[in-house]
């Protein structure tokens, strides 16, 4: 069960806030967590189509580089349009993607992050009238990505 203290504490993490006002004790906990998701979510991982894709977070930022592509940017706070290649990048090709929010899981036995926003049909590109949740892993052994996809 998230604590209080957890809840607060992936509050700082996520939206990359400062930590001056904060007790020694917490900032290395907060470290702790950063360190974790840095560890177990980023790096240059093996996607879907068996290319290379580079994921990095930075202060409440995700950031995905596909190989020889511009990177795809979602912050955390903000409606992040991602357009075509966000459908690309969440394996829903042909559909436009918009993240609006995201959360870090660091209480399972792995670390996940389940991106939650919207998409267009394929029909109509400019209607996203489809919910989408989308989680996202890393397997240890392999370094390669899953992502479990779900659409309403």
């Amino acid at each position: 069960m998230l604590t209080l203290k957890n809840m607060c504490k992936m509050v700082v993490v996520k939206y990359g806030l400062a930590k001056e006002e904060i007790p020694q004790s917490l900032i290395e906990e907060i470290e702790h967590m950063e360190g974790r998701i840095q560890s177990e979510l980023t790096g240059v991982l093996t996607s879907f189509y068996d290319s290379d894709i580079k994921v990095e977070w930075s202060t409440g930022e995700w950031s995905f580089t596909p190989c020889n592509q511009p990177s795809i940017k979602i912050r955390a706070g903000r409606r992040n349009c991602l357009g075509s290649r966000g459908g690309e990048l969440f394996l829903l090709p042909g559909r436009n993607v918009v993240i609006e929010d995201f959360k870090i899981n660091l209480e399972e036995r792995r670390v996940t992050v389940e991106f939650l926003g919207s998409c267009s049909s394929v029909a109509k590109p400019d209607t996203y009238n489809r919910m989408l949740k989308s989680t996202v892993g890393k397997h240890r052994e392999s370094n390669s990505v899953w992502m479990c996809i779900e659409l309403s």
